[in-house]
């Protein structure tokens, strides 16, 4: 979701930052972007794989979020219209696809793979199940409903109660390497990896830094690209919040400026952008 940039103008996007920043340094580029809301590594490697090849690209980077994780084995979160199948590992740690055709879910349903495989239904707390009916039944329909929750969300007592309640996930992952999620969550990124490599691509991660970004490191071959060290240096002390949609984790046009130049400085400096212009 932070690559698509629904909270900016397409022209804003950090992507088509980078394209401009490079085009002006003289670099011959054209950036696609193909990010999705709420898309997981899984769904991402089905794109690169159905679509992301078919342009013939000489780089693919895969954004990594802190939520791809636990995505990639979630089936439903609680109160959305779809769910998904799921990529898991056979006995012999290859990659298959389960879950699928994909049935209805219960509205209400908070679907996600267990450790040992089987597919739990988690439960919601009730209040967090009451905002949730309030959302849809309300706010999402209702541009009267709207405007007022935009009102009483700038009360602190009331943000902090239903600060993300609209993207419930139920808690961030916990980085084991021998989990079933980690494996999975490595499996996928090899994959896109070699199925880049086999296209005559180049392949990096962006974004995975902390302790996911090292583990994954540890386990696979693939190179990161270090954007986000940049981008947080060219942020002023104490204004990360003035780069954020408010109420929200994403970046605003303001945001999407600073971290689409940290794009392009790193992937000039990688040698990632093609030849390098004279003179340069």
């Amino acid at each position: 979701s932070h690559v698509v940039g629904f909270e900016v103008a397409q022209s804003d996007t950090f992507t088509r930052v980078a394209e401009r920043s490079l085009r002006d340094r003289g670099y011959a580029v054209e950036i696609v972007n193909g990010g999705f809301r709420g898309y997981s590594t899984g769904q991402a490697l089905l794109f690169l794989e159905e679509e992301g090849l078919r342009y013939q690209p000489d780089v693919v980077l895969y954004v990594f979020g802190a939520n791809d994780p636990q995505d990639n084995l979630t089936i439903h979160r609680p109160f959305r219209r779809y769910g998904k199948g799921y990529f898991d590992l056979d006995e012999h740690g290859e990659l298959v696809v389960r879950g699928t055709p994909v049935p209805d879910f219960p509205h209400a349903s908070n679907l996600t793979v267990g450790e040992d495989g089987r597919v739990l239904d988690l439960p919601l707390p009730l209040r967090t199940r009451a905002l949730l009916w309030a959302r849809d039944l309300t706010v999402t329909n209702s541009s009267v409903a709207t405007a007022l929750a935009n009102i009483v969300l700038v009360l602190p007592s009331f943000w902090e109660g239903l600060r993300g309640v609209a993207a419930y996930q139920g808690g961030e992952p916990v980085m084991d390497r021998e989990s079933r999620l980690f494996r999975v969550t490595a499996a996928l990124i090899e994959r896109m990896e070699r199925q880049a490599a086999a296209a005559g691509a180049e392949f990096r991660i962006v974004g995975a830094e902390g302790p996911w970004g090292s583990a994954l490191a540890g386990v696979t071959a693939v190179r990161a690209l270090d954007v986000l060290p940049r981008f947080q240096a060219s942020v002023p002390k104490g204004s990360y919040g003035d780069l954020l949609v408010p109420f929200d984790s994403h970046l605003n046009e303001a945001g999407h400026r600073l971290y689409g130049e940290a794009l392009a400085a790193s992937l000039a400096e990688a040698g990632l952008a093609g030849r390098a212009p004279r003179g340069s």
